[in-house]
This record gives structure tokens, C-alpha cells and sequence, in this order.
């Protein structure tokens, strides 16, 4: 209901209930509870009527209010402040590529924050399945934050927390159902089921990048041997990448880590029947890069219902997962809420 206050400044309780398929009570009752919380006003009478209650416009109040997302990965950490409609205020990137140096990054964030305290409603904080031992730390990071800022920290998956700021921005005509394929340092993914307006949509984690492909293949930070990120993780590709030179190299490159997702994501797409992929968590240029023609390859497929799958390129760029965690703070998407 705030998101669609957010997209039609101005809207009325009647319009509202049109929209959302509610009765007006119901409306009344969540737009009650958006004022307590300061998060929508009502307007100036736009439209007096002779019989019944004149049409009062609705509209989000999105400051001074702040949402804190922050995206832990093996190799560096995304730090991003969001209004309550999900429009980014500030954005930050800090290399860390050791364990050992992403402890005090934290800190320093959270120092930072603590300054701010009183303007933070909620922070999301995103990190990856893999390495073994990330999520008891970030549980302890979680623990430090709400203890300094005094407020809800949300930890979740940043192939979920992706999908979250994937399925926020779909403001026009949202698919039902869609896979995001979420490109960090290695391949993570989610499935967002849409399950009925007003209510966050069902997101669950999907192992794509940990998909095995070849039984003779190199050994993966998961402990299985040949798994799809082995080939086509973005990490890998980076460095084999700047150790070619010739075009027809880098393009072949491409070609098998291309082929090595199409294999994964055709099992995965059987299993789950999406018919809508968008692939995500990089920025257009290596997007670009080293997954350009994978849009191609994947048209080839449908699904077992005969559907073809149309995949998309996000327009969100590689603070996907930063903005998601922020936003899971609103959609109480997280796995813990509420550390």
C-alpha cells in the first residue's frame, strides 16, 4: 500500500482500494496505521463532492527517515542509505577482500551510523551462503548494530535481498512469478512468487551457481567438485579474462561459461517453471561483458508448460543486494527480523 502512495502521489483512499482489489475499510485501516508511523499524510480537499466525503489525496512522507542497506561479499562490501520509497540517498564501495578486513569495515559503518541515530528506522544487512562461517559473524554484526542504533536489523541471502530491490522497482505490470539470476562474485539466484497484493512476496533462495556440471571439475568453496560457478562465476571470469589478450579467447571465454549457465539454469527453470528470468547484481558493463549473449541462449528454452523463458537485463546496476537488504527492512523479508 505505501509503495503504491510512493507511485501515485496523491491517490485517495477509494483509489487505493480500486488498486489493491480491497474493501475501503480495510484501506482506511492500513492508511491509519501508515500516519501513526509517520509514513503518509493526507492532502488538501482536491475534489468536492455533493453527496458523501470529499476525495482527500494521500502522499508518502519519505524524510527524515532512513533505511540502511549494507551487501557483504568475499571481496568487498556495498553500503547504500534508501528513503522509504527505495530511491538511493548514498552509496558507498569498500574493497575488503579478507575476512579479516571486513570486521572493521563494519565497525566503521556502524560507528558511523551511530552518529546518525534517531533518522535510521531499520538496517538490512545481505551476505553470501558461502564462505562456511559468515553467517554466525554476521550475527554478531547484526547484534552490534541494533544495540547501537536501537532498531530492527534484518539478515538475509544477497540473491534474495537482489530479488527484493528487483521485484520493488517493478512498478508497471510485475510478473507473478520470475527468477533473478544474481551475479556477485560467484552465482546466487531467488524465486519471487507474488502471492496477493498488500502482503511482501514470497522469495526463496535458489542454488544456481552450485549446480554441479562436471564430476572431473575443479573443486568449489561449497566442498563439491565442478559446481557452474567454477566456470562461470564472475570472479573466475575476471581473472581468466585479463590473462587473455586476443578477442577469439575471450570470446570462447564466454561461450563456455555461457553454455555452463544454460545448462544449469535449464534444470533449474524445469524444477521451478518460470517462464521470466532477469539477470542481475552487476553493473550493465560486465553484465555485458561476460554474460552478453547469455539472453540469447536462454531463449532457446521453455518451460515444461511450452512457455518460452524471456530473461531481462536489471536496470539496478551492483547495488542490487544493498538496496533489497535495505528495503527488506520495510517487507520483513529477512531471515532473522529483528536480531
Amino acid at each position: 500500500m505505501f509503495r503504491l502512495i510512493c507511485q501515485r502521489p496523491g491517490i485517495s483512499r477509494v483509489e487505493l482500494a480500486d488498486a489493491a482489489e480491497l474493501s475501503t475499510g480495510t484501506v482506511t485501516q492500513i492508511v491509519k496505521r501508515l500516519r501513526h508511523r509517520g509514513l503518509a499524510d493526507e492532502g488538501a480537499v482536491s475534489e468536492a463532492r455533493a453527496v458523501g466525503r470529499s476525495r482527500v489525496g494521500l502522499s508518502a512522507c519519505l524524510e527524515p527517515d532512513r533505511l540502511i542497506g549494507i551487501s557483504v561479499r568475499p571481496d568487498l562490501i556495498r553500503y547504500v542509505v534508501v528513503d522509504w520509497s527505495g530511491a538511493v540517498r548514498e552509496e558507498r564501495t569498500i574493497v575488503a577482500r579478507h575476512p579479516a578486513e571486513q570486521g572493521p569495515v563494519i565497525d566503521r559503518i556502524g560507528l558511523v551510523l551511530a552518529d546518525q541515530r534517531g533518522t535510521i528506522r531499520g538496517v538490512g544487512l545481505g551476505i553470501p551462503e558461502f564462505p562456511a562461517g559468515i553467517r554466525d559473524q554476521a550475527l554478531g554484526w547484526a547484534g552490534n548494530f541494533r544495540r547501537a542504533l536501537e532498531v530492527p536489523v534484518t539478515l538475509l541471502n544477497n540473491g534474495v535481498a537482489a530479488a527484493m530491490a528487483e521485484e520493488w522497482r517493478w512498478v508497471d505490470d510485475p510478473p507473478e512469478r520470475f527468477l533473478l539470476v544474481y551475479f556477485g562474485s560467484g552465482i546466487g539466484g531467488a524465486l519471487v512468487h507474488r502471492r496477493r497484493f498488500g502482503r511482501p512476496p514470497s522469495v526463496h533462495p535458489v542454488e544456481i551457481g552450485h549446480v554441479g556440471i562436471s564430476p572431473q571439475g575443479v573443486r568449489c568453496v561449497c566442498g563439491n567438485v565442478g559446481c557452474v560457478e567454477t566456470v562461470a562465476g564472475p570472479a573466475v571470469l575476471a581473472r581468466q579474462w585479463e590473462g587473455l589478450s586476443s578477442v577469439p579467447a575471450r570470446a570462447a571465454l564466454v561461450e563456455t561459461a555461457e553454455e555452463a549457465l544454460t545448462y544449469a539454469l535449464s534444470s533449474v527453470i524445469n524444477v521451478l517453471q518460470v517462464d521470466q528470468i532477469v539477470l542481475g547484481g552487476l553493473n550493465a558493463r560486465l553484465l555485458e561483458r561476460y554474460y552478453g549473449t547469455l539472453a540469447a541462449h536462454l531463449e532457446r528454452l521453455s518451460t515444461p508448460r511450452g512457455a518460452r523463458v524471456k530473461p531481462l537485463l536489471s536496470q539496478i546496476g551492483d547495488h542490487s543486494a544493498a538496496i533489497g537488504a535495505a528495503l527488506a527492512a520495510i517487507d520483513g523479508a529477512g531471515d532473522d527480523e529483528a536480531v
